[in-house]
């Protein structure tokens, strides 16, 4: 029986081990970067190697905006926004909750843009969610003659008076 290493990847994605040296480990599956371990100790180190992969600890996603507690949270493997959002203490009530902006470092890379719900998250990423605005569709007449904005997710009716 072999021995338990716990070792940590550098910035870059790479883990250092003895014996094979740097290992890339960024993009890989944990299946895919214990096949390349493994192949690099057969060469003159172990006959039969035997070796997995588990992630110990991700890097945390960050989320900003319109949430009851906006900062930095440990990432839960296979989290979505919605997910992020309850961590986060759900939505605060200015919130757009039909999407949030999702911020993503690929390599040599950063990508942005608009995401329902249901979209996965990945360790590093930064969820902004937005604040929800009166749109001029929901301008609706009113009994007194001025305009009501009516904000469709509660509901709520807003009647504005000129002075």
């Amino acid at each position: 029986m072999g021995s338990l290493t716990a070792i940590s990847s550098a910035p870059k994605g790479n883990v250092n081990l003895p014996l094979v040296g740097n290992v890339p480990a960024r993009g890989f599956t944990t299946g895919q970067l214990a096949q390349m371990i493994s192949e690099r100790l057969k060469y003159g180190y172990v006959r039969e190697p035997h070796v997995s992969v588990e992630v110990e600890a991700y890097r945390p996603f960050f989320i900003l905006g319109e949430v009851t507690t906006s900062g930095q949270y440990p990432y839960v493997a296979n989290m979505t926004a919605e997910t992020a959002i309850a961590i986060a203490g759900g939505f605060s009530p200015r919130a757009d909750k039909s999407k949030m902006q999702l911020s993503r470092n690929m390599p040599g890379q950063q990508i942005k843009g608009d995401v329902p719900l249901s979209y996965p998250l990945r360790p590093g990423d930064t969820i902004v969610v937005k604040e929800r605005w009166f749109y001029p569709s929901d301008v609706v007449p009113s009994e007194g003659g001025g305009p009501n904005l009516r904000c469709r997710p509660e509901g709520w009716i807003v009647r504005l008076r000129g002075r």
